[in-house]
């Protein structure tokens, strides 16, 4: 029965990311505006109900999604790992030797995982918390984040929160796509502000990794996503751009600026960027919108 479950959700899994890659390169399939409207109408339409399928088995199954997800987190940072020897060994780092002896060991792992155990136990609410990066593992952080946050639970179909709204804080998921934890806004505050100042640019941190890693996609090809978006993605840090304050973004450090929380204005051309956003290279300073 779990081999089932597990191969229905990798099925639907993978659908979900291959709906989710036709849509980056929609513009490379169709030249006609209107062909790209209607494919883009059909594609989110699949999504959206593949989304709802994998909802309820993940309701249903908790340990199949943990599982399954365990398997395939294991599976990218062992491909990413093979692309960055074979990376290596094209760039001379790697004696062709050494390199082939990485390769056997990374593909031994990869057979460790197809023999992986069938299902792992769900966390609990309280392991959940250990495992947010910016919390850092650290339990005073975590009691304190505790104390107002509460357990919230969401039928499929439900609304959780619709764009433009004003947020009241943020939701972390604990199982499947509807069972959530819920933060209240002002208490995340009181802890920025007041007990631990640098928790805020490690919890934004990971949500740009996110939001960048998406962007990237939209101008990387396809063979470059594994290793490149890593790299990319580990040299990034966070900037807050103060109100009525005129900052210079791209110099010859910087290959990528993305917008992941509110608006801003290209202060030459005037243009307007609102999150989530790749700003052009073109643009060389910007102000808070």
């Amino acid at each position: 029965m779990s081999h089932q479950l597990s191969f229905r959700y990798a099925i639907l899994k993978g659908y979900i990311q291959g709906e989710a890659d036709v849509m980056n390169i929609i513009d490379r399939i169709a030249s006609s505006e209107q062909i790209k409207q209607m494919l883009l109408i059909q594609v989110t339409s699949n999504m959206e109900q593949a989304m709802k399928e994998l909802g309820y088995l993940e309701y249903d199954h908790p340990e199949i999604a943990v599982t399954m997800k365990t398997k395939d987190e294991i599976n990218v940072m062992l491909n990413m790992a093979r692309e960055i020897v074979k990376a290596f060994r094209l760039e001379g780092i790697l004696h062709k030797i050494e390199g082939a002896e990485i390769f056997k060991v990374i593909m031994a792992r990869k057979r460790e995982v197809l023999d992986f155990q069938s299902v792992i136990k769900p966390l609990t609410v309280d392991e959940t918390m250990y495992h947010i990066p910016w919390l850092e593992k650290d339990k005073d952080r975590i009691d304190f984040i505790q104390e107002r946050a509460k357990i919230v639970t969401f039928d499929c179909g439900n609304d959780i929160f619709e764009e433009g709204d004003e947020p009241k804080g943020i939701y972390i998921i604990i199982s499947g796509m509807v069972k959530t934890y819920f933060i209240p806004k002002s208490h995340l505050y009181e802890a920025f502000r007041q007990k631990y100042p640098g928790m805020e640019d490690k919890m934004w941190l990971k949500i740009g990794r996110g939001i960048t890693a998406q962007k990237i996609r939209e101008h990387l090809s396809y063979e470059d996503w594994n290793y490149k978006m890593q790299l990319e993605l580990y040299n990034m840090h966070i900037r807050d751009i103060p109100k009525n304050t005129k900052i210079g973004i791209y110099d010859e450090s910087v290959t990528y600026v993305i917008l992941i929380h509110g608006a801003v204005e290209d202060c030459l051309s005037r243009k307007l960027y609102k999150a989530p956003f790749l700003i052009p290279i073109t643009c060389h300073r910007v102000k808070e919108y």
